[in-house]
């Protein structure tokens, strides 16, 4: 019986390499990253110690590229050289001193079931061969466990020994601490930690053939990081259930784990007293207890790589009833315009949310324990903490009485004068300043001191707004036929505490991305001083809605205003702008290229990226070279020609929708614009009334893009107009019609691309009347000889001749 056996094996190649040829190769070698370069078995070389092949490349339609590379190849054992290879270019493992190409072959071999000469080389035929049938070949195992990876082979030769390459491919020749192979051919690997977890390869090898088998480890960590938590934080109480979906897709064979706290694990179908994992991989766990808090990770692995999602579980405790800490006093007194403050210390579970009710039956919600009035009115002050589980209330009761009259500046006061006599007197008040008010001359002021002193017909001195510099004596003075008399008072002005000015302004609405100022005046004596308890917003964003206070502090008090900045309902903007857009995207390959998606609205936008192969990326999201941060950009690194396509962003609420969608082009090479005329050149300015034109003939990959400066430092982009200037779409061209003198100046032509950016500068000069220089008057020749006349000739774009 005769039995035709191919096995494909992948290997690397070693190439140890200086910088300088390294970089010369790099050319070539480069194009081969994505798509391997095919070689044809060619002529033996002779002379050589070791078998040693000619290959060459063969055409290949699936291949962007031919290059015709050549070379010889040696290899051991002999048979690695089959009549086709493949090539290809390991970036992640090559260095600056060693260049490494994965090496595949397809090796075939016929297996007889009895012993027969070769006709090459007179060695017995033999065969080894693995068995795949068998689970295992995905496995997953905590951190410091023991694994082992099975591995049974079926062979023609009792000598046959199972080999092992690790990870990093290096081979386990002898047994250590950390690994050993068993007689039974398994990989024991002690103390597992993440490094070792990779792709293992087990090898067979006969006298005539060899059979290989990859195996996936995924070693999980004990307790994972804050960024490795790329799922939910999810808050329960005692009591409830969890539910955790996890729908994997992946090429068999695969395994699929839940990864329990205390790491436990849990497979498809398994379940425990109260945890379960159904048919389509959602984990549930009934009546969550405080044990049950931590990380829930569920891991799905293949032989190509591995995906994980974690979520993080917290437990609250049983619900508890607020309860408010009985007050020393339930009532309270205090004098008119004094300040009070209420406290109200509750506990429960949740926090209890504190909220009061005030003698004119206004509702107000506070934050904190402690309730401040500033202007405070006698009745009952009712403090309410509630929660899930119930309320608690408390009742104060306030008394207010009254205080002696003061003056205080800006508060009027009046200061009395009054006069006895006959005949009646007349009454007059002279001021610190000198000033002497009577009826007389109020009754003559032209409006503006009136506004500030009054005198009343009995003599009464009525004072109105006054400040530091009203203060001084006073005297009042009372005259009739008989004679006069006067009495002085003595006027100082306390301290005045601050009073802010519309109160009334409590509620600020503003739409997103716009600014918003918040007015806080203030009066009193001394001038206060104002402060901001919280920020001051600029572009209001979701982030800076809140309770905004003004504080307004002196010597003599303080006074305080409270603001609430909120955002106004907006459907979703993408990059200040609603609804559907689109942008182009150039990139080159192996760069990083940044989709920015900058998403604004109220309430906040539900924001996803939809890649050209229908995946769906949600923020943030970290997978393999595809990142999208919590802005909602998408991060592409090492961009290749596979990736180029459309890319749409998404962002919903419940009042619309919006969307931009990016063609990203993937460039192969770019190369930085140049221009092949120098890079200056001076040109005079013809008054002709005709076109003055200036060309920009850049060139570069891809093609630049073109832009002018202006002498003034004015830019215009293409298909832009700028009185008599004109940037014409299309050829870069500069046109100024009729130009003038003013027209002067150094005009700048910018072309850039992905590579840089180069500059061509014009100077344009004004031009002037010729003028000729040499020597004039008569010249006298006796005799015909051969004479030179020396002019220069000074001028712009001036043309001479002789008569």
């Amino acid at each position: 019986m005769e039995i035709s056996v191919n096995v494909s094996l992948v290997t690397i190649l070693e190439c140890e390499i200086d910088r300088e040829t390294l970089q010369n190769l790099w050319q070539l070698v480069a194009y081969y990253y994505e798509t391997p370069a095919i070689l044809e078995r060619g002529q033996q070389r002779v002379n050589t110690s070791k078998v040693t092949y000619q290959y060459s490349q063969a055409v290949n339609e699936n291949s962007p590229y031919f290059t015709e590379l050549k070379g010889y190849l040696e290899a051991e054992p002999s048979w690695l050289l089959q009549p086709r290879v493949t090539v290809k270019l390991n970036r992640q493992q090559t260095t600056t001193r060693k260049l490494v190409m994965d090496f595949t072959t397809l090796i075939t071999k016929n297996i007889n079931n009895h012993e027969r000469q070769e006709d090459d080389n007179d060695v017995t035929s033999s065969w080894a061969l693995i068995r795949r049938g068998t689970t295992g070949r995905v496995q997953t195992a905590p951190e410091g466990t023991q694994v082992h990876l099975e591995c049974s082979a079926v062979t023609s030769d009792p000598e046959v020994k199972v080999e092992w390459i690790l990870p990093d491919l290096s081979t386990v020749e002898e047994a250590t601490d950390k690994v050993e192979i068993s007689e039974r051919g398994q990989l024991v690997i002690s103390n597992a930690s993440v490094s070792d977890s990779g792709l293992y390869h087990c090898i067979v090898r006969s006298k005539a053939a060899v059979d290989l088998m990859s195996l996936r480890l995924t070693v999980k960590e004990q307790s994972l990081g804050p960024t490795a938590l790329n799922g939910q934080k999810i808050m329960l109480e005692t009591g409830d259930s969890l539910s955790l979906p996890c729908e994997v897709t992946s090429a068999q064979p695969s395994q699929t784990l839940w990864y329990l706290p205390k790491n436990q694990v849990l497979l498809p179908t398994q379940k425990t007293r109260r945890a379960e994992v159904m048919e389509n991989g959602t984990l549930v766990v009934r009546k969550m207890t405080q044990e049950d808090a931590g990380e829930y990770s569920c891991l799905a692995s293949n032989l190509y790589g591995v995906d994980m999602l974690s979520h993080m579980v917290e437990i609250t405790g049983v619900k508890d009833a607020p309860r408010i800490q009985p007050p020393k006093t339930p009532e309270l007194s205090i004098y008119l315009g004094k300040t009070v403050a209420f406290d109200c210390l509750a506990s429960g579970k949740p926090p209890a949310q504190i909220s009061w009710i005030l003698p004119d039956r206004t509702f107000v919600r506070d934050p904190g324990i402690i309730h401040t009035v500033l202007s405070p009115i006698k009745g009952d002050y009712k403090c309410i903490a509630s929660n899930a589980a119930g309320a608690d209330t408390v009742t104060y009761q306030l008394h207010v009485a009254a205080l002696p009259p003061s003056i205080s500046e800006g508060v009027q006061d009046t200061v009395d004068c009054v006069a006895t006599g006959l005949p009646n007197p007349e009454v007059s008040w002279s001021l610190p300043d000198g000033t002497l008010v009577n009826n007389g001359l109020q009754s003559d002021d032209s409006g503006l001191r009136n506004r500030r002193y009054v005198m009343y017909r009995n003599g009464t001195l009525l004072l109105q707004q006054m400040g530091r510099k009203d203060e001084g004596d006073y005297t009042c003075h009372a005259m009739n036929k008989l004679g006069k008399d006067e009495r002085k008072l003595s006027v100082k002005l306390g301290s005045n505490a601050p009073q802010i000015g519309l109160k009334s302004q409590s509620l600020v609405k503003v739409k997103l991305g716009e600014s918003v100022k918040l007015s806080c005046q203030a009066t009193g004596e001394p001038k206060p001083r104002i402060t901001w308890i919280s920020p001051h917003t600029d572009k209001v964003t979701l982030a800076d809605e809140g309770k905004y206070a003004c504080v307004a502090r002196n010597s003599a008090g303080d006074d305080i205003k409270n603001m609430i900045v909120e955002a106004e309902l907006q459907e979703p903007y993408i990059n200040g702008v609603r609804g559907k857009t689109t942008a182009k995207l150039l990139t080159v390959s192996y760069q990083t290229a940044l989709l920015d998606c900058r998403v604004e609205g109220k309430p906040e936008p539900k924001v996803w990226w939809l890649t050209p192969y229908g995946h769906s990326l949600t923020p943030p999201y970290l997978g393999g070279r595809f990142q999208v941060h919590q802005n909602g950009s998408l991060e592409l690194r090492g961009v290749r020609k596979t990736d180029a396509g459309r890319y749409k962003c998404f962002a919903k609420n419940h009042l619309g929708e919006a969307s931009l969608s990016v063609e990203m082009e993937v460039a192969s090479l770019a190369e930085k614009p140049s221009f092949a005329s120098p890079n200056i050149e001076i040109l005079p300015i013809k008054q002709d009334g005709g076109e003055l034109i200036l060309d920009c003939p850049a060139r570069g990959t891809p093609i630049p893009e073109i832009s002018w400066v202006l002498p003034n430092g004015t830019m215009l982009s293409p298909g832009r107009r700028l009185q008599r200037i004109t940037h014409h779409f299309g050829n870069g061209t500069l046109w100024i019609n009729q130009p003038t003198p003013s027209d002067k100046g150094i005009y700048r032509c910018l072309a850039r691309n992905i590579a840089g950016q180069a500059e061509k500068r014009y100077s344009l000069e004004a031009g002037w009347k010729p003028v000729i220089r040499g020597t004039t008057g008569r010249l006298s020749l006796l005799k015909p000889i051969t004479h030179s006349y020396h002019f220069n000739l000074i001028g712009v774009g001036a043309q001479y001749g002789w008569v």
